[in-house]
């Protein structure tokens, strides 16, 4: 192990917080079993075949131990700690019998399969009813505790409550259907409502009760239903808990009419007391969609006998008494049924309800809030007895009672699968009576017990024949033990094989689990590897998933493949370390590619020349697989579909728009190598003619029919035909014709060698008007003579390999009659493959090539264009896209981008498989969601109209070449730095560059000379307007970075290892977001004056007149010099006493040129002017210099630097002397409004609320130079404001001081120099440190601060008095003793004495009985006779109790009497007055 593996981070999962962990993953204890799991090495096993891994033991037990161990022991509805236990404590041959042999289902609930019959219907005041139907449908669930004993006859004692409920208050183990709103609760599930059974019926989805009538105080209810007769939300929840009830509508989102269709969704409600309120929250497909607050009303804890129905009423109503069980009838399917005992947050609703859940309630302390769980994936036994119980999934076994079962009730299908948002994971069948396990058990029997009996190494075989059949006939005991040894040997065995091969560098099958120790492989040869995947969340280590999604595999086994995947490129990657290709080796082990994370090189001051360079690079590219036995006769053609808005394109006909334009017809064609007879492989096509592509006129009178039209129109079809040299030769010739027995057009190439060998070929057929490129001019506004010029009909093919051009065909012929020239006219139906009659009739000529594209153009793409179409199959580029394809057509007076002649563009990227009539849809990708691009004139019949096809399937990897990074003019490479990035642009860059044929097209849409007077690119604009138009999605970066995140700095540490040390690079993989390649900024340069004056270039500005402040920089209009204070105190001329002195003065500070002024003439006005030269004399500099002091915020009031509040306390210490002048006051001013400092008259930047500035004296320092007078801001505890309050405190400060000033910030505790107020707690910043002042008010007492204390006077005790003679009392004599509080004490004279039963033998015991139990204190006083008196512990009359004996003869009682209630008297201090009040503050 490298050393620096010592200082990795830990895994990260064990330093998170558990409480945080435990949220989302259940419990502590679950993610350490989970990591048990993860952790635990199981070599790897191809399971498929029997003796791979059942070597020693038997086949036939392994398979029925492994069944009976599913459904007698697994938790189906335990906890997730309990079923990773299971699944750690099972051997990996159990497993995985539980993984890929044992039957396994989901299921949903289908209510009211069948017709509809009412038997009764019950009304609401409203209108509403609630239909009863003659066989109602409901599942009734029971609150429990529940018993899973079946009684307790024929059982022992110790196992008849095995798995019944826990009985627990503590963690609310209770009734399952706990209805507590204190808590909370949520019900959740998944639904399908079909239609409603009647337009006024409401249907009752869940509703829970207590049994009791709704006019009982008790009573309680809750009920989710559907109500047919609303427009809006049909959701309606009724709540009603004693006295409280609420109603209301949930789901703002959802309509009535739209939920009948609308399938399979997610709803949930959560309920919760909130204070005097209710909170209702409402989840639709997992996200929280509407919070509602219900004010003034909230649930109290419903209690009882708690039963719930699913699909109907379960008993009386709030809104209607007179209904009950089975009212309500609920149609529809449900499925996930979850009701849980809490408040469920919305983060935990979104992350499961795409996924099952897991229980345990019963029997794991961490799990008990889920109450009951159906997920009704139990299977189907097809004995209605046993499927109308509808298993619990929580644990506590609420099992559901389904009255109405019938064999259509259940259906095992998914809401979560159908829905689309996941696949569900399916739950093992518990039911050991169900036919699909009792099949397969059998099945698995017979074929285990033919391999045993086959295996010669089967352990059991080992012992003597004899003991064999005694063991066989008897017990099987030995057998039974045999096989318990023999699967220890077999684990042995798959251990020890995989250990003596463990460096060899393979990959596993993808069943396989990867090596939990990979990682150490990969540091065995010195690449030390960081831990994977550290900005992960606990839910997606743990639970396998995120907010929208399940993982297929876990972080961990993933995390591990890529290690494993490195450690078998380890060779690789070393010896290429330091280059392109190392990097590469490391991206393909983490199953990426360049395209996603991109190595960028950037230099410095470095010219980049944009060359046609191509990297060569395999990428996957779909077919059209016609080289197939089955698929010799099938083809695509232009069909109605979902995705296509017309099964033709459309031409123009006898209008004849064309005849000025071109066309182009392409198609890119694998020629698959062939095979002869007997190979594998081989096909059988009897035709030496492959039908390859063509088209013909369709008949457009009717949508449905497929009947060529070539009749009546001239020439209207034309065919492409690949002709070998035999029906299963390699060499061919190409043949371009029409349809017609001895056709018109009939292009023929020589026979051109091995093209049906894996060879990829670009075919395309071109029509355009021969002549010059003016045909189609006006000249002087008449049209050219050439009413239908001459069409040149040209038939070209290439084949590259590798990026260099192997092979290529070119033949022509010339259209020069009317028939002929038609061809371009006429409305067209595309096909490729087969050529069949009336497109769907009978095969005329089979195919057996692959096409991968097909494309029409309305415009004539060039050798040079098709030659890079057929050197990458992905580009669709052409030259000079954004200009028009012909400088004249006929008809069309607008722009017409060449790109956007792109009519049809047939790929299969999108096509996944075709359906069980083998047929499927092809996108036409060259519309995208762009409209009809009506501008265009004719051509608008078919630009921007989406041609879909309708059609088998083939993945085959295709040589395909990319632009490689521009190359730079110099290999000087010492100051490149080189950039590990992410980068969602870079990959659209990638596709935009299929939009270019050549590099030199974006060299010149960026070079263009006459963009440089332009604020930017108008061709490049115009080409990034028709890309995004044609792109159906919104780029979203968020949600790239978000799927490429597991790319993180974990990538960092590796990549930083194979990257040369004196390399300048980047020191992690950065998301970049940047220009994509039709994003350019530019500098927009200014257009030259070609007449004797200056440019408008004009020189950049100095900092300074940058600065300079304009609005009042200029001379004013007016002559008031309090306007453009700027202007009047830097620019304006000084006049008046001492101006030239003055003037000089200004000028030196101003730095301004003794050439202030500049005059102009205009030659035309014949007028002069005079201009200043201020800013590029005086404003000139490139720099400022400053000073600045950086402001330091503190607690408290942030005052001004140079405020002093101890001098302020020095200055009015209280009794002061006096010596003329007061010593211990400051004064501001001495009348109304004085002391203010007058501002400047200018109105410049005039504020409201400033700071006034104000004048000072201090009595203390009178005549003293320096302090007798200060500004305010230095020394006066306290800000003036600048505004007008009249209210409050500063009513008098307006009125009778200024009525524009504000005193405010008095009475801060500062406590030096700096102002700062320190941080205190509560106590301490109210009783503690500081000035008095500040827990004073200002200038204010207040009488009502008093203290009142209350007294009780004259009142009394009551007292009594007992006296015997003791040896006059006999045993059993009693005395009646009772307290103020009506504590009684009977104490019996007895020959023993005890406190608590009151029995005693002497007077003080008697005493010590009184004063322990009663409120009343006894005092022996004297002795024979024996005297006790008694007084109670409490004043009043409560205490007169009278006494009483059993023996008034020998025992004298007296009292209890004299107790008193007293009158209470009342005094007031006052603590708030002028007398204690130590300031003096005075306006």
């Amino acid at each position: 192990m490298s050393i620096i593996t010592l200082f990795n981070a830990n895994n990260p999962i064990t330093a998170l917080n558990a409480q945080s962990a435990s949220y989302y993953s259940e419990s502590e204890k679950n993610i350490s079993e989970k990591f048990k799991n993860i952790q635990q090495f199981e070599p790897p096993i191809d399971f498929t075949t029997a003796s791979n891994w059942c070597r020693y033991g038997s086949l036939e037990l392994y398979y029925e131990y492994g069944f009976k161990k599913v459904y007698n022991t697994y938790p189906y509805d335990g906890s997730a700690y309990e079923k990773n236990l299971y699944r750690n404590n099972s051997s990996q041959i159990d497993n995985y019998i539980f993984d890929s042999l044992y039957p396994k289902s989901t299921g949903y609930a289908v209510f009211m399969p069948g017709a509809f019959s009412y038997s009764a219907v019950q009304s609401t005041a409203a209108g509403t009813k609630y239909y009863l139907d003659s066989t109602p449908e409901y599942i009734t669930t029971f609150g429990g505790p529940n018993t899973a004993s079946a009684g307790m006859i024929g059982k022992p004692l110790h196992e008849t409550f095995d798995d019944s409920n826990k009985y627990d208050v503590a963690l609310r183990r209770e009734s399952n259907l706990e209805f507590d709103f204190s808590f909370g609760n949520t019900i959740e599930f998944w639904m399908n409502k079909g239609t409603f059974l009647n337009a006024d019926g409401t249907e009752v989805v869940f509703h829970l009760t207590n049994g009791l009538p709704v006019s009982n105080p008790g009573y309680g209810s809750l009920s989710i239903e559907l109500d047919p007769t609303t427009t809006t939300s049909p959701f309606q929840v009724w709540i009603q808990s004693g006295s409280s009830t609420a109603n209301f509508t949930l789901g703002s989102n959802i309509t009535t009419a739209n939920l009948p269709t609308d399938g399979w969704h997610h709803y949930a409600f959560a309920f919760i007391n909130s204070g005097s309120d209710t909170r209702v929250n409402f989840f639709y497909d997992g996200n929280l969609t509407e919070t509602s607050n219900y004010s003034s009303v909230t649930f109290g804890r419903v209690t009882g006998s708690l039963r719930s129905s699913i699909g109907s009423l379960s008993g009386q109503h709030p809104k209607v008494a007179n209904v009950g069980l089975g009212y309500g009838q609920f149609s529809g399917s449900l499925d996930e049924f979850r009701y849980w005992k809490y408040d469920r947050p919305a983060d935990l609703v979104k992350l499961n309800y795409f996924k099952g859940v897991d229980g345990g309630t019963n029997t794991d302390d961490d799990s008990y809030q889920l109450g009951v769980y159906y997920k009704f994936n139990e299977g189907i036994t097809q004995v209605d007895a046993t499927d109308a119980i509808v298993l619990d999934y929580s644990g506590r076994i609420s099992n559901g009672d389904w009255t109405g079962y019938n064999s259509d009730s259940r259906n095992t299908g998914s809401a979560i699968t159908l829905s689309g948002v996941e696949t569900e994971i399916a739950d093992p069948i518990v039911r050991s009576s169900h036919p699909t396990i009792v099949s397969t058990m059998a099945d698995l029997a017979n074929s285990g017990s033919s391999y045993d009996q086959e295996n010669n190494t089967y352990f059991y075989n080992l012992f003597p024949e004899w003991v064999r059949e005694e063991d066989l006939e008897e017990s099987t005991l030995l057998q039974e033990l045999a096989h318990i040894g023999a699967s220890y040997f077999d684990t042995i065995h798959h251990q020890l094989d995989f250990f003596k091969n463990i460096k060899n560098k393979e990959y596993l099958s993808s069943s396989a689990k990867p090596l939990t120790f990979a990682d150490s492989l990969v540091e065995n040869f010195g690449l030390t590897v960081s831990n994977l995947f550290i900005n992960s969340n606990i839910y997606e280590k743990v639970l396998n998933q995120d907010e929208n999604e399940l993982y297929e595999q876990t972080m961990f086994d993933i995390k591990n493949q890529i290690y494993h995947n490195i450690y078998n490129n380890i060779h690789s990657i070393l010896k290429s370390k330091g280059t392109v290709d190392g990097f590469r080796n490391f991206l393909r082990s983490f199953g990426v590619n360049e395209e996603i994370v991109k190595l960028r090189m950037y230099t410095d001051k470095d010219v980049y020349f944009l060359n046609d360079n191509y990297q060569l690079q395999t990428d996957p590219i779909k077919f059209a697989n016609f080289y197939n036995a089955d698929n010799l006769d099938a083809s695509v053609i232009q069909a109605t579909s979902s995705i296509s808005d017309i099964n033709y394109v459309e031409g123009t006909e006898l209008a004849r728009n064309e005849k000025f334009s071109s066309l182009t017809m392409e198609a890119n064609v694998l020629f698959p190598k062939k095979f002869q007879a007997g190979e594998n492989g081989y096909v059988g096509m009897t035709n030496i003619s492959s039908s390859i592509f063509g088209f013909h006129r369709p008949d457009t009178s009717s949508v449905g029919d497929y009947t060529w039209k070539d009749a009546g129109f001239d020439l209207s079809n034309l065919q492409v035909y690949a002709v070998k040299d035999s029906p299963n030769g390699r060499d061919v010739k190409f043949q371009l014709r029409d349809a017609a027995s001895s056709p018109t057009i009939n292009l023929q190439t020589d026979f051109i060698q091995e093209v049906y060998d894996n060879t990829t070929w670009n075919i395309s057929v071109r029509i355009r008007p021969s002549g010059s490129a003016f045909v189609g001019s006006q000249t002087l506004g008449v049209t050219n003579p050439l009413a239908v010029p001459d069409f040149v009909l040209e038939f070209y093919g290439s084949n590259y390999h590798n990026g260099e051009k192997q092979k290529s065909f070119f033949t022509s012929s010339a259209l020069s009659t009317i028939a002929t020239q038609n061809l371009i006219s006429a409305d067209k139906r595309f096909y490729i493959g087969a050529h069949r009659t009336n497109f769907t009739g009978s095969v005329l000529e089979q195919a057996d090539t692959k096409i991968s594209a097909f494309r029409l153009w309305h415009s004539h793409l060039s050798d040079e264009e098709l030659d890079s179409h057929a050197r990458d199959f992905s580009s669709y580029g052409v030259v000079s896209g954004s200009k028009n394809p012909r400088l004249f057509e006929h008809n069309i007076s607008t722009y017409f981008p060449k790109i956007d002649s792109l009519a049809l563009n047939w790929n299969f990227e999108a096509v996944t498989g075709s359906d069980s009539s083998g047929e499927f849809l092809v996108y036409d990708i060259s519309s995208g969601s762009a409209p009809g691009q009506t501008q265009y004139g004719w051509h608008s019949g078919s630009i921007g109209v989406r041609h879909g096809g309708n059609a088998l399937l083939d993945d085959r990897i295709n040589i395909r070449e990319e632009f490689e990074a521009l190359q730079t003019d110099y290999n000087d490479v010492t100051d490149n730095f080189f950039s590990v990035e992410k980068s969602p642009y870079a990959v659209l860059t990638t596709e935009m560059l299929k939009f270019f044929s050549l590099s030199k097209d974006l060299n010149y849409l960026v070079g263009n000379p006459v963009n440089r007077y332009r604020m930017g690119y108008k061709e490049l604009e115009d080409i990034k307007e028709i890309y995004f138009r044609n792109v159906e999605n919104e780029i979203d970066v968020e949600r790239y970075f978000d799927y490429y995140k597991w790319i993180d700095q974990s990538f960092n540490h590796i990549i930083n290892q194979l990257i040369p040390f004196s390399t300048r690079h980047s020191e992690k993989v950065s998301n970049v977001i940047e220009s994509h390649l039709l994003e350019r900024p530019k500098y927009q340069h200014k257009f030259p004056i070609l007449r004797k004056f200056t440019a408008t270039e004009a020189p950049a500005l100095g900092f300074n007149a940058l600065m300079y402040k304009w609005s009042t920089g200029h001379a004013p209009v007016s002559t008031n010099p309090n306007v453009n204070c700027e202007w009047q105190l830097r620019r304006r001329e000084r006049t008046g006493t001492n101006s030239t002195e003055r003037e000089a003065i200004r000028k030196a500070i101003n730095n301004v040129h003794p050439t202030e002024t500049v005059n102009y003439y205009d030659t035309v006005g014949a007028a002069s002017y005079e201009g200043s030269t201020y800013v590029r004399t005086s404003l000139n500099k490139p720099y400022k210099l400053s000073i600045a002091k950086d402001k330091v915020f503190h607690t408290g009031i942030n005052y001004s630097t140079p405020k002093d509040k101890l001098l302020f306390h020095e200055a009015v210490h209280p009794h002061g002397e006096l010596s003329g002048v007061p010593q211990n006051i400051i004064t501001v001013g001495v009348g109304p409004g004085q002391g203010i400092a007058s501002q400047a008259d200018c109105d410049d930047d005039i504020l409201t609320k400033v700071n006034f500035s104000s004048n000072t004296e201090l009595g203390k320092f009178f005549g003293d130079e320096y302090k007798h007078k200060l500004k305010g801001h230095k020394i006066l505890p306290h800000n003036l404001k600048n505004e007008v309050l009249q209210t409050g405190y500063n009513e008098q400060v307006s009125g009778q001081y200024k009525y524009d000033v504000v005193f405010t910030n008095l009475h801060t505790d500062t406590i030096d120099s700096t102002n700062v107020i320190p941080m205190q707690g509560p106590f301490t910043e109210t009783h503690v440190g500081g000035h008095q002042s500040r827990h004073i008010p200002i200038n204010r007492y207040d009488a009502s601060k008093a203290l009142v204390v209350t007294s009780e006077v004259s009142a009394a005790q009551a007292t009594g008095q007992i006296q015997f003679t003791l040896s006059s009392l006999t045993a059993g004599d009693t005395i009646t003793i009772i307290d103020a509080d009506l504590n009684e004490v009977v104490a019996v004279f007895s020959t023993y004495f005890d406190v608590d039963d009151a029995t005693w033998t002497t007077a003080d015991q008697l005493v010590e009985i009184i004063n322990q139990r009663l409120d009343i204190t006894a005092t022996k006083i004297s002795s024979g006779p024996e005297t006790i008196d008694l007084r109670s512990n409490a004043f009043g009359v409560d205490g007169n109790q009278a006494l009483a004996t059993s023996n008034p003869t020998d025992i004298t009682v007296t009292g209890m009497a004299t107790g008193a209630a007293g009158t209470t008297t009342t005094t007031t201090y006052n603590v708030d007055g002028p007398a204690n009040r130590p300031e003096a503050w005075v306006l």
